[in-house]
């Protein structure tokens, strides 16, 4: 209880290869996408364990404690195998209640990992600085995470507009000259 690494979150940067006017670091992405994924469950009315998938949600990234912030090619290709073994059992001593696990849960682990798109699409966004390609990437992540998840299709679509409002919402001089207005967050051909 009360473990003094988990403080260390605060000090593990995220997004270190892309280059910002403001930073963000583990514990602020897992707080956003906890709140993320409520707002998701709430919206598409899922009605299972709500404490289950904030759990998830604020845990999915604790084993940055010992990696960092590991961009995310790298990270599956490094971390799988013996690695991941490695690195689980790790996680079992340090945490032997097991919060860090994954859940058994399909739907749960979707909505977090469509919360986890949100953040970084919201992140990007406002990084402050011309960030097309990545924004590009990160779309197809969301769209393959959306489509992937067995919610009614028009509440998928009103998901993407309220994230593509999102997006563009706050208008500010560092992110006003970012060109990605083209990007359309759309299922299929436009």
């Amino acid at each position: 209880m009360f473990e003094r690494d988990l403080r260390d979150l605060t000090g593990i940067q995220r997004w270190t290869i892309v280059p910002s006017l403001h930073g963000q670091n583990v514990a602020e992405h897992s707080f956003m996408v906890a709140v993320y994924a409520d707002q998701l469950a709430t919206y598409f009315g899922w009605n299972g364990d709500r404490g289950a998938l904030l759990r998830y949600a604020l845990w999915h990234d604790v084993e940055e404690l010992f990696t960092g912030d590991v961009p995310r090619p790298v990270k599956y290709k490094t971390f799988g195998g013996e690695a991941r073994k490695w690195l689980d059992a790790w996680l079992t001593k340090s945490f032997p209640k097991g919060e860090w696990r994954k859940p058994d849960d399909a739907v749960l682990t979707g909505l977090v990992r469509l919360a986890d798109c949100v953040d970084a699409v919201l992140w990007v966004r406002h990084a402050g600085n011309d960030h097309s390609n990545l924004l590009v990437a990160l779309h197809k992540r969301f769209m393959a995470v959306l489509s992937a998840l067995p919610f009614a299709e028009d509440a998928k679509h009103h998901v993407i507009f309220q994230l593509d409002a999102a997006a563009e919402s706050r208008p500010s001089p560092r992110t006003d000259a970012l060109a990605v207005d083209e990007l359309k967050w759309s299922f299929g051909p436009s």
